[in-house]
């Protein structure tokens, strides 16, 4: 009984772990353009199983973590050093990426008010026209 609850135990830590990491590293995530003129316009960060991947128009690369906002770019062998802002939530708002012998530094996209979709609603014809007299 006691292997029982010592499992369950492990199990569900590692599960709060794996989500709580799934969490810190969604604050990465997004689309990061470059000045006009650096080497690749844009990258985008996403999640992929628990992984962060950089993808860019040279290729795809994992990342892997380092120390704070650092990383690795693991298929590039170079590195990504992520910046925070000043305000009070410190959100991840820029890259700096040092790969293939080009440094380059993007701002995160941020997505502004979406406008609200159209909005149909379908009434019986009959129930608002009247016949005319």
């Amino acid at each position: 009984m006691k292997r029982l609850i010592l499992c369950c135990l492990i199990a569900s830590l590692s599960s709060i772990y794996a989500f709580g990491q799934q969490d810190t590293l969604q604050q990465y995530t997004g689309k990061y353009k470059f000045p006009e003129g650096s080497v690749i316009p844009e990258v985008e960060v996403v999640l992929n199983d628990g992984v962060l991947v950089m993808n860019s128009s040279v290729g795809t690369s994992a990342l892997r973590h380092e120390k704070d906002d650092e990383f690795t770019i693991i298929g590039l062998n170079g590195s990504a050093v992520f910046k925070r802002g000043n305000d009070k939530d410190k959100k991840v708002n820029t890259v700096l990426i040092d790969a293939m012998g080009y440094t380059v530094s993007g701002n995160k996209e941020t997505s502004g008010i979406r406008a609200p979709g159209i909005i149909r609603v379908i009434l019986p014809v009959g129930s608002f026209l009247k016949p005319s007299a």
